[in-house]
């Protein structure tokens, strides 16, 4: 008799300690380019932290770039995990998707304001050129969920994208 209430007890400790076990998300590379494949998205490039390569990372002359100036770029020593894709290859359209997994969440507010910096540039840019459609970053959606901060600057399944990535990374 006390074998099995000791195995039902070890039972429900298992059960118990199952049902608090968060979710695993993922990588986040993994979770980019499922969006870029279920949407056909294949003219741009994806930077990663998971590569070593080369031009398939962000190294810090293109972080600046792309999320700073020379003088004031985000600190990717804080940053865990990221994946990006920017096409850029039309410059009347850009798209991009990323999402930031920070190692203390604490810091999502500074990769916020960096990706607010980028959309605030290319919007100041395109106001030179009235043939650019700035509709993907005049409509970006910036989100923090946890650790993670994802952006997606798309003309098109914006609402689609972002439920995606919102479920994937809850």
């Amino acid at each position: 008799m006390k074998k099995l209430f000791y195995l039902a007890l070890a039972a429900l400790l298992l059960l118990a300690l199952t049902a608090c076990e968060g979710k695993e998300v993922g990588s986040v590379t993994d979770i980019v380019k499922g969006v870029l494949e279920d949407n056909e998205m294949t003219s741009g490039s994806v930077y990663t932290s998971e590569s070593t390569v080369a031009g398939e990372y962000l190294d810090e002359d293109m972080i600046a770039s792309y999320y700073g100036s020379i003088v004031d770029a985000p600190d990717f020593s804080l940053i865990e995990e990221y994946c990006v894709y920017i096409d850029d290859k039309n410059p009347l359209l850009q798209t991009e998707i990323g999402i930031f997994k920070v190692i203390d969440s604490k810091n999502n507010s500074m990769i916020k304001e960096f990706i607010e910096r980028r959309r605030d540039g290319i919007l100041e840019n395109a106001r030179n050129y009235p043939s650019v459609d700035t509709e993907p970053f005049d409509n970006i959606v910036i989100e923090t969920v946890g650790s993670y901060t994802y952006y997606v600057a798309v003309k098109e399944n914006r609402s689609e994208i972002d439920g995606r990535l919102k479920e994937a990374l809850s």
